[in-house]
């Protein structure tokens, strides 16, 4: 299978959209502008870096491969409107891995109104899927750089549950497929973004700084840390850790609360707020059917801790993923 023949395959299985004036087949796709503030993100996805066929099959790579990039858009309150892709592909990635692939990505694509609008394909010796989504925000965008001393720090969805289902899939002879390790192996293989919450905070009066948790909530802390120039205290006995979690904990040898911090790939939401805007919020995302958990504030302190128990606070170190430091 060629290069054209890939792609008459890709663009064969892409829907026109309303909002894409010429899509793909041309040197550039047109598209209708956004409304508000204009969103750009990529990410990418590489074989044996971050996925490996072994256990995550096509359609698990191509929901992914969008929803990192949507989870971006989600952490500064906006709407995802297209999306490029660009693909690395092997002899062995012929038409039915491609065909799968794209299952997995145009099916979260629909669901939340994206349009695929082309892309690129080149020959690797390893799959890989790099992708850029264009999105907008009405009004202004929550960053990581608005918190200020005082205000609570909360999470929006759970933590812990990607780290653990990817130590079930590596030991998936291991372990039994029980509705615990289904739950966690979905978290790893099929991360659902919180754009409807994002967008939430976005709207509510005094939420101050919001990101993702992609790399490890430790790492994030830092992040809003030292883009708000403001210090944090959490405590870790706050922390929304799934039950599947600590249920498989001694099955998969992997301590809940380092799985919370360090494991990374939940992508929950990480969010900050003045504390007269914290009622506000909990209204906001409880008509969306979910929940913020504090899980503690900002301080004066330029420095990230965390308390255990009524001890005294730690240092918090800003382990997580790093794709070139030492874990």
């Amino acid at each position: 299978m060629d290069e054209f023949e890939r792609i008459a395959l890709i663009k064969k299985k892409i829907k026109p959209s309303s909002k894409v004036l010429v899509g793909i087949g041309d040197d550039t796709a047109v598209l209708r502008s956004p409304r508000g503030k204009m969103l750009i993100t990529v990410d990418a996805l590489v074989e044996g870096v971050h996925f490996d066929l072994r256990y995550a099959s096509p359609e698990d790579v191509g929901h992914k491969a969008l929803a990192v990039n949507l989870s971006d858009i989600a952490a500064m309150g906006g709407k995802p409107l297209y999306a490029v892709v660009s693909l690395g592909c092997g002899k062995s990635h012929g038409p039915a891995f491609l065909d799968a692939f794209y299952n997995g990505l145009l099916a979260l694509a629909k669901s939340h109104d994206v349009a695929v609008v082309g892309g690129n394909l080149t020959s690797s010796p390893h799959f890989f899927a790099d992708v850029t989504v264009v999105g907008e925000v009405k009004g202004a965008a929550l960053t990581r750089s608005g918190m200020k001393k005082g205000d609570w720090i909360g999470v929006v969805g759970s933590l812990g549950s990607a780290a653990m289902g990817l130590a079930s899939l590596r030991k998936r002879d291991r372990a039994a497929l029980t509705p615990a390790v289904k739950k966690v192996q979905t978290a790893q293989l099929r991360p659902q973004p919180l754009l409807r919450e994002g967008q939430a905070l976005q709207k509510t009066k005094g939420v101050s700084a919001l990101i993702d948790v992609s790399d490890g909530l430790a790492s994030e802390l830092h992040h809003l840390a030292r883009a708000s120039s403001v210090g944090v205290e959490i405590r870790a006995d706050y922390l929304p850790i799934d039950p599947a979690v600590r249920r498989l904990s001694s099955t998969l040898s992997l301590d809940p609360l380092s799985a919370a911090l360090y494991g990374g790939e939940d992508y929950a939401l990480l969010v900050s707020g003045a504390p007269r805007a914290l009622n506000s919020v909990q209204r906001a995302l409880r008509r969306l059917g979910q929940n913020l958990v504090v899980i503690g504030e900002a301080t004066r302190a330029k420095q990230v801790v965390m308390r255990l128990g009524e001890g005294a606070a730690e240092p918090l170190l800003p382990r997580g993923w790093n794709h070139w430091a030492t874990q």
